[in-house]
């Protein structure tokens, strides 16, 4: 699922100036609203400057969590049906966010995730725009909040995450 968030009322788009688009690749859609996500990637994308966010999934289908069983049970095609949705995404993003996570699952749904994850890598290489993560990871943003309090303690959150938002180093393949 595909969702996509602005900075404020759709104003007319301006001639002069494109609009930024930053793409936050996450795990799978949400099983709530994700109304936390969408805040936390809101914060983030008006750090990086960016005019909407928009969210694709490396995994297609509605989880709990990475290691809900539904993930340990899905084929390969399950994992490969998310990649025209990322594909068709990057082409209008002018940064990407990842916010797939930390953890991998098990058994063969680690090969495919890590499948899933290399083939990202070569598309983002190839689509040659900036790559973000916080914290040289790609956390979810649920988990932003504890590791920017854990690493800079006392600081506002999004003071924090500004200074936790890194770009990470070209990859050329």
């Amino acid at each position: 699922v595909r969702s996509s968030l602005r900075s404020g009322p759709r104003a007319p788009r301006r001639t002069h100036r494109a609009m930024r688009q930053l793409l936050a690749i996450l795990h799978s859609p949400p099983a709530t609203p994700g109304v936390r996500t969408l805040q936390r990637l809101k914060v983030a994308m008006n750090l990086l400057g960016h005019d909407e966010v928009v969210v694709a999934n490396v995994f297609p289908l509605t989880t709990q969590s990475s290691v809900d069983p539904v993930i340990r049970q899905a084929s390969e095609a399950i994992w490969l049906s998310a990649r025209p949705e990322i594909g068709e995404a990057l082409r209008d993003a002018t940064s990407v966010l990842l916010g797939y996570g930390v953890a991998t699952p098990s058994g063969d749904a680690r090969h495919y995730f890590r499948a899933q994850v290399s083939w990202l890598a070569a598309r983002l290489a190839a689509a040659d725009v900036p790559v973000w993560d916080v914290g040289g990871a790609p956390r979810h943003p649920t988990r932003w909040h504890r590791h920017t309090r854990r690493v800079h303690p006392g600081v506002a959150f999004v003071e924090a995450l500004g200074l936790e938002l890194r770009q990470q180093p070209r990859v050329n393949l």
